[in-house]
């Protein structure tokens, strides 16, 4: 569609050039100024040749003469991850890594299940490992942990 008046005229390049910017004034109007805010902020840092910003943080001060007042706005590499993404992965390897830790913890219950003597050489240097007493007791829990991983291995 072109909208170039008909008594203009105007080469094909800058007939194509004046479609552009028009296409680019439609999208525009269709941003909320926060878009364009930020969209400005990152051409500004293009423009002056900063490249792959991560979690940096720099200050546009806008004054209209009237009232001026400062937007702080953090830069992230195109494609790099949001924090709540990596928050959530640190989450989920936390929660991996405590089901791994658990499932250690009942199979060496289950070897010192079946070697519980005070003076036992495989016994004793597991209860160090797991912080239980040279001659306590297993608690039901932990018995209840070693049958269970017992069963699964």
């Amino acid at each position: 569609m072109k909208r170039a008046s008909p008594m203009l005229r105007l080469t094909p390049q800058a007939a194509g050039e004046l479609e552009r910017l028009h296409s680019e004034i439609d999208r525009l109007k269709e941003l909320d100024h926060n878009q364009i805010l930020a969209e400005s902020a990152a051409r500004h840092l293009i423009n002056s040749g900063a490249k792959n910003y991560t979690g940096d943080v720099f200050t546009i001060t806008l004054d209209d003469g009237s009232e001026a007042f400062e937007v702080v706005v953090t830069t992230q590499r195109v494609g790099a991850k949001c924090p709540h993404e990596l928050h959530s992965e640190a989450v989920t390897e936390r929660d991996s890594l405590r089901t791994q830790l658990a499932e250690r913890d009942a199979l060496l219950l289950w070897a010192l299940y079946h070697h519980q003597g005070g003076k036992s050489d495989v016994g004793q240097p597991i209860r160090r490992l797991l912080g239980i007493g040279q001659h306590d007791d297993l608690t039901d829990e932990q018995i209840t942990a070693a049958t269970l991983a017992g069963r699964r291995s």
